[in-house]
């Protein structure tokens, strides 16, 4: 079994996005321990998929697909793979990387569309598994840049306005040493219950 292949990398492709998918409904809604372990390895995974691989990922006929394009969008995947990651984990530079993938992949998307209707009709099917991705990591970098820690933390904390309020006091203002120390003291007052 060659793992460069493109069959292989297809099926991978969409076997980490469903784990990346699930991982990221079990640790941010469901609240499972183990889970963040899994969103951080399939999204990490789904943006080398990207870096390395987009081409096979598109199509068998990869000597006609556009070089341009696949490694702008390759690019960019990533870099929105990865923000994604780190938006929704709340790391610096989460914001950032979202934000990169939020400009770049409409730019891009506008020159599939420019590109689509100059080539001929039998690259049509690639250009569109260019869009659909495009479309999908655009949409969620927008939607994770434009949203603050305050929104995230309340879709993932909604019945609990304390711990919105305490977490997103931290992550919002990391310098403020009285929200640093409410923060480490609930995180051990959180350690202290589940013993």
């Amino acid at each position: 079994m060659n793992i460069f292949s493109p069959g292989f990398i297809r099926n991978a492709e969409k076997i980490i996005a469903v784990i990346a998918v699930a991982a990221i409904v079990a640790a941010k809604i469901l609240h499972l321990p183990a889970a963040n372990i899994f969103m951080v390895v399939s999204l990490c995974a789904l943006a080398l998929v990207y870096a390395r691989g987009l081409p096979d990922v598109l199509g068998e006929n990869k000597e006609q697909q556009n070089f341009g394009l696949n490694t702008a969008t390759g690019v960019l995947l990533s870099v929105a793979c990865v923000g994604i990651l780190f938006r929704l984990q709340y790391w610096p530079a989460g914001k950032n990387m979202v934000g990169l993938a939020a400009i770049g992949l409409p730019v891009l998307i506008g020159a599939v569309f420019y590109f689509k209707g100059k080539e001929a009709r039998d690259l049509s099917s690639y250009f569109n598994r260019l869009l659909l991705r495009q479309a999908v990591f655009g949409a969620l970098a927008i939607a994770l840049y434009v949203a603050s820690n305050k929104d995230l933390l309340t879709l993932q904390y909604p019945n609990d306005p304390e711990i919105v309020r305490i977490k997103s006091n931290h992550f919002d203002h990391p310098e403020n040493e009285a929200y640093t120390k409410e923060y480490m003291e609930y995180v051990e007052a959180q350690r202290y219950k589940q013993q």
